[in-house]
């Protein structure tokens, strides 16, 4: 078992815990105020600033992203696909509203 699991080791896995909370090895990456702001309006807004971010991460500026830009492809084709139909419902008379 790793040190974080083993209950023999509970207290080394305080210790790492606390040191690791202590001495990060490089603040966050965060925007400055000045910034302009990414609007986020669609899922291909969406999939462009993760794509982008992925590539920050690659360099070493962000944490993990990949998964979220994956949620963001699949999901992508989900909405185009119930945008087509809603729009088919409306030209066919059938929406509530």
């Amino acid at each position: 078992m790793c040190i974080f699991h083993d209950p023999r080791r509970a207290a080394d896995g305080r210790r790492a815990r606390r040191m690791g909370g202590i001495s990060r090895s490089r603040t966050a990456a965060v925007l400055p105020p000045a910034a302009l702001v990414n609007p986020l309006r669609n899922t291909q807004d969406v999939s462009t600033l993760l794509a982008e971010s992925i590539n920050q991460v690659r360099r070493g500026e962000l944490g993990h992203l990949a998964s979220i830009l994956l949620g963001a492809l699949q999901q992508g084709p989900l909405e185009e696909r119930l945008a087509r139909l809603e729009a088919a419902l409306l030209a066919a008379g059938t929406t509530q509203q």
